[in-house]
């Protein structure tokens, strides 16, 4: 440990302050091999070996051991430390932020052992490709779906073998008496390296002002139709949901489709499983939808005999600037 007087505290020797928007996993990654210790050891040192840490969605809740020590060891006081965890858009992304590895709008990570069943980690290859390497806050959440930073798709698996992107697994099994580390740009499953990915094809302006617009709507906490920003990603991601619904007399599906002239994909599963190509073709969808509210909208739910009920359940909570829109 190094004492700073100014600070009055002893902190970790190679300490590297984390990023804007940096999930703390990857902080954490990052710190660890800035001391060349892997992130299990070094946790290990501090806190014990029986403290889990890659065995739960260690970014999803504040840890106060975590938050303990990280403020004790490093020049960050509590909240700086608290703004690297998702929680940390508690009343932005959702009313309710529970410790259950279901919140809305976040990406579950499918959690066994050590091991990531599902695609709950996104990437933008060419932001991976600056300096420094490190993953972003809300490549986690269901609304994203295009860097607007480099105006290309993100990436929710590796491009070669199709594996979830799990950064901290790639250093897991080297040699302890290896010093050298890998990037943990690569998948840890065949080692490509994600950096190298390059997509054909690319978004529309349309999607891209999509992303801006969620992107803005969450980092200010409101939009122009509402001053509460959960609200809108709660009909934004139900609405996507109904849309691709096959149940049998979906009217909101069928006018939708005849609208746009577009066939929109069914699909059975909640939003949190959907991949990034299924998000793609309908979220920004129904971004067009509520644009220009609640003008489009009100036309299509009367025009196509849209019940209240069959959108939106009894146990949904609706706001008044959806609720009007309807006529059934």
């Amino acid at each position: 440990m190094v004492y700073i007087k100014s600070l009055n505290k002893n902190i970790f020797p190679y300490y590297i302050k984390p990023e804007e928007n940096e999930l703390f996993s990857s902080w954490l990654c990052r710190l660890s091999y800035s001391h060349e210790i892997k992130t299990n050891s070094f946790i290990a040192n501090y806190l014990g070996r029986d403290f889990p840490i890659w065995n739960r969605d260690i970014d999803l809740m504040y840890n106060n051991k975590l938050i303990d020590l990280f403020s004790n060891r490093t020049p960050l006081n509590e909240d700086k430390i608290k703004l690297l965890f998702l929680e940390s858009y508690d009343t932005y992304i959702t009313d309710v932020f529970r410790n259950s590895g279901s919140v809305q709008n976040i990406l579950p990570l499918g959690i066994n052992h050590r091991t990531r069943k599902r695609f709950g980690m996104q990437c933008c290859p060419g932001c991976l490709s600056k300096s420094p390497s490190f993953y972003r806050k809300s490549w986690r959440f269901v609304s994203s779906i295009i860097c607007v930073k480099c105006n290309v798709y993100l990436l929710d698996r590796c491009f070669v073998c199709d594996s979830p992107i799990v950064y901290f697994r790639v250093n897991m099994d080297i040699n302890l008496s290896v010093t050298e580390f890998k990037s943990f740009c690569l998948c840890y499953n065949c080692k490509s390296d994600l950096r190298n990915y390059h997509s054909e094809q690319l978004p529309s302006p349309f999607e891209i002002e999509y992303q801006k617009f969620v992107d803005d709507t969450i980092d200010l906490g409101y939009n122009f139709l509402t001053q509460y920003s959960f609200t809108y990603i709660r009909i934004l991601l139900t609405l996507a949901v109904r849309i691709c619904s096959a149940s049998k007399d979906n009217r909101l599906r069928k006018i939708v489709e005849k609208e746009f002239g577009i066939s929109l994909p069914i699909i059975s599963k909640e939003i949190r499983f959907w991949s990034i190509s299924e998000r793609i073709t309908t979220l920004p969808i129904v971004y067009k939808l509520l644009k220009d509210h609640p003008y489009l909208i009100s036309k299509l739910f009367k025009k196509g005999k849209v019940i209240r009920a069959r959108v939106f359940k009894d146990k949904n909570y609706i706001p008044y600037w959806m609720d009007k829109c309807f006529k059934y």
